[in-house]
C-alpha cells in the first residue's frame, strides 16, 4: 500500500482472510497515520465482533522492556506491518502479539534475511492493548527512526518512497489452526506475507 503525500490523515483498511470462503463472525481492520509532530507511524490493529473463538495469547507475563522481544509470534495470533523501500528492495518486518512481545527483522530481497537478522534499536516499541465492548485493539507507535534501516527520519518530509503492508496471524481456539489475513494477497497458492 503506496503512501500519500498527506501523512497525518488518518488511512483505514479492511483485511482479508486467505484463502477462506466460511464466514467468521469477526473481522479485523486497520488504521494508521503518520504522526509527523511526534514523529512515529500510529497503528490501530481492531479485532471486531465476536472474538471470543480466537486465542489472544494474553496470559504470558508481559513486562514493558526490551526483553519483550520475541522470536516466532506468528505461531499463535499476531499483527504485523512490512515496511519497504520502494527505491530498492530492502524491507522491514514487524510482528506485535497481544501478550506484549514484538519482534523485528530485516531483509535485503524476498525472504533473504539481512546479515543482520535482528535489528537492534536505541528506542523500544511496545504493543498497547485495549478491550472495547468485547472487540479487541492493538495499538503501537513505532517511531520513524525504525521504519527502515535508516536514522535520517528527522527530516523526512513525505512517505512516498515507503510501502506499507497490513497483516494478522489468528489461532483460534477451537481447532488451533492459523489463519492468515492481509490488505492484499498476492499468491493464490499459498498466503506469504512477504509477497506485496
Amino acid at each position: 500500500m503506496k503512501q500519500s503525500k498527506n501523512n497525518n490523515f488518518v488511512n483505514t483498511i479492511n483485511l482479508q482472510r486467505f484463502a477462506d470462503n466460511f464466514d467468521k463472525n469477526y473481522s479485523i481492520k486497520i488504521d494508521y497515520n503518520f504522526d509527523e509532530v511526534n514523529k512515529f507511524l500510529d497503528i490501530n490493529y481492531y479485532f471486531v465482533g465476536y472474538c471470543s473463538n480466537i486465542n489472544f495469547n494474553e496470559n504470558l507475563i508481559f513486562q514493558n522492556d526490551a526483553a519483550n522481544r520475541k522470536d516466532n509470534l506468528w505461531k499463535n495470533t499476531c499483527c504485523e506491518v512490512f515496511i519497504k523501500n520502494n527505491n530498492n528492495n530492502y524491507y522491514r518486518e514487524f510482528n506485535f502479539a497481544f501478550n506484549g512481545a514484538w519482534a523485528c527483522y530485516d531483509f535485503v530481497d524476498y525472504r533473504i534475511a539481512a546479515k543482520i537478522a535482528n535489528p537492534k534499536f536505541e528506542n523500544n516499541i511496545f504493543p498497547i492493548i485495549n478491550n472495547d465492548i468485547g472487540n479487541k485493539i492493538l495499538n503501537v507507535k513505532i517511531p520513524f527512526a525504525m521504519l527502515l534501516n535508516c536514522n535520517n527520519f528527522d527530516n523526512f518530509d513525505n512517505f512516498d518512497n515507503l510501502t506499507l503492508h497490513f497483516c494478522a496471524v489468528v489461532k483460534e481456539f477451537q481447532n488451533d489452526n492459523l489463519y492468515y489475513y492481509a490488505d492484499k494477497h498476492l499468491d493464490n497458492s499459498k498466503a506469504d506475507f512477504h509477497k506485496f
